[in-house]
């Protein structure tokens, strides 16, 4: 596929094909890990019913990036806390090697606003939840099943402010990412391998429309990201991806007219990149092992003494009979009138 491929034009179905992986990029000196299979836990949440399939649009990306996908619609601040916690506060053992939450819904200078009966303008203090104090929850010393594991949080709402007007239109610069203000540096000594993705600066708007498709409506973000997702990921790192985004939604917003939103990536102690790698894991998370029975029949020596004993043995092999065992010894089974039948299943 050639890398200088156009993008692709904007369509309105609810899902997108993710193109797959060629090359695993992971685990080296330069690529964090991200191999495994399950990926992880992915969390959408979603207050704006309109925006109701675009969650099931992140969803389907999510599943194709391997991830374990679960949308929330509809939930308050105090749920949303407490859904977040099933993840940070778990005792158990993390499988994957990622965290993702993505939040969809309304915003309000640098928190999100849970969903609520009764919403007011500005939202009460008991509906709102701090984007730092989200992350915070992650932080290494607080969530440590996902200590040295990349976590991802993608804001996709507004963040406009009661006291200031939003910022003056101007073109957003792609260059002028890694901005965002209520992060404070000195997180950087508790939350590492950390991605915060703001569809729009402070004190500003997020937009969705509503479109002629299948999705019925989608934000402007939300449409420029997971077109670059599906198209790009399996070659492209997250803070590519995220910079070939904000250079599609620029386009998208000047055609709108919208061109002060300013979009955001704060990245906390990452220094390595990151690849999706879709479709493609390290086999040795997901291998099928094949069990042979060997007969062992006893036989009498020349004396007629007997020498061995008669068994049945299930051995495990990675289907080509080579034993897996705990002291990871290799034994060699000849092919000869001693294997009865095999079978292949998961372990």
């Amino acid at each position: 596929m050639d890398q200088t491929e156009k993008p692709w034009n904007n369509v309105y179905t609810i899902n997108l094909d993710v193109t797959p992986g060629q090359t695993l990029q992971s685990n080296t000196s330069n690529e964090l890990k991200m191999d495994a299979k399950p990926r992880g836990v992915a969390l959408i949440f979603v207050t704006v019913p309109e925006l109701a399939l675009e969650a099931e649009r992140y969803r389907s990306i999510f599943q194709q990036l391997l991830f374990e996908p679960v949308i929330c619609p509809a939930l308050t601040r105090d749920q949303t806390v407490a859904k977040l916690s099933e993840v940070a506060d778990t005792n158990t053992k993390y499988k994957g090697d990622a965290f993702i939450m993505m939040f969809i819904g309304h915003g309000y200078n640098e928190r999100i606003i849970g969903w609520s009966a009764f919403p007011q303008w500005p939202p009460a203090p008991g509906d709102v939840l701090p984007v730092r104090d989200i992350v915070a929850m992650f932080s290494e010393t607080r969530c440590r099943p996902l200590a040295q594991k990349a976590k991802m949080f993608i804001f996709n709402c507004c963040s406009e402010m009661s006291d200031t007007e939003c910022l003056a239109p101007g073109f957003v610069n792609s260059q002028s990412i890694d901005t965002m203000t209520s992060l404070d540096t000195k997180w950087k000594t508790d939350n590492k391998l950390t991605h915060v993705i703001y569809a729009c600066a402070q004190g500003s708007k997020a937009w969705h429309d509503q479109v002629n498709g299948p999705i019925g409506h989608v934000s402007v973000f939300g449409q420029a990201l997971s077109h670059t997702i599906a198209q790009y990921s399996w070659q492209k790192n997250v803070y590519q991806l995220f910079v070939m985004s904000v250079n599609r939604l620029e386009e998208e917003l000047q055609r709108k007219d919208k061109t002060n939103r300013q979009t955001e990536i704060k990245m906390v102690t990452v220094d390595k990149k990151l690849f999706f790698n879709p479709g493609l894991f390290n086999n040795k998370h997901d291998r099928a092992v094949r069990y042979t029975t060997v007969l062992c029949t006893t036989r009498n020596d020349a004396y007629g003494q007997k020498r061995n004993r008669y068994s049945v043995g299930r051995i495990a092999t990675d289907g080509d009979n080579t034993v897996l065992t705990n002291t990871q010894r290799t034994l060699s089974l000849s092919r000869r009138n001693i294997i009865v039948g095999t079978d292949t299943r998961r372990p």
